[in-house]
């Protein structure tokens, strides 16, 4: 459903994750969203301590792969 806080719920756990002192891996399946890659695509990319969501430098270094837009 949308606006359930699904988004906010993953970056909430990546920060923890990246408090730990973890390297998570923040995968974007949402096709509609632009949280580290364009819509249309599935992504994937590591996060470490300097990673704030959502991020140029984390788009950048992700791997995408486009799969359609809706």
């Amino acid at each position: 459903s949308q606006q359930s806080g699904k988004t906010t719920l993953c970056k909430i756990l990546v920060n923890y994750a990246i408090k730990q002192g973890w390297q998570p891996v923040l995968v974007d399946l949402d096709l509609n969203s632009a949280e580290i890659s364009p819509p249309g695509s599935i992504s994937a990319a590591c996060c470490n301590e300097s990673t704030v969501l959502p991020s140029d430098t984390l788009a950048k270094s992700s791997i995408t792969y486009f799969h359609g837009d809706t």
